[in-house]
Formats: C-alpha cells, structure tokens, sequence
C-alpha cells in the first residue's frame, strides 16, 4: 500500500495527467485501504493521505 500511495502521488505531479483520472485512483485505493484483514505498520495512511492532498491542490 506504501509503494502503491507513493507511485500514485508521482502520477499526480506528473504535468501531463489529468484530473478525471483521479476518482479512478481514490477508488481503487480505498479498496485496498478498507480491508479489515490488513493492519497498515509502515505508515501508509500518512501516505495517502499525502497524496490526496496532492489531488487535492490540483
């Protein structure tokens, strides 16, 4: 999920993609964030939220 959230969040920066893209990524994102079975041990929930904030900017 770290991985995922910071891969993510250079796509966003990155000057050629668009915004209709990015309810896309929350959706599959907050697939994966809302899974009762994994417990998040590195950080990751700061991580998205780094990148939503990012969209967020945009």
């Amino acid at each position: 999920m770290a991985h995922v959230s910071d891969a993510i969040d250079e796509l966003v920066k990155n000057p050629k993609m668009n915004g209709s893209a990015y309810v896309a990524m929350l959706h599959a994102l907050w697939f994966f964030y809302l899974q009762p079975a994994y417990v998040f041990i590195h950080d990751e929930e700061e991580r998205l939220l780094v990148l939503i904030f990012a969209m967020l900017e945009k």
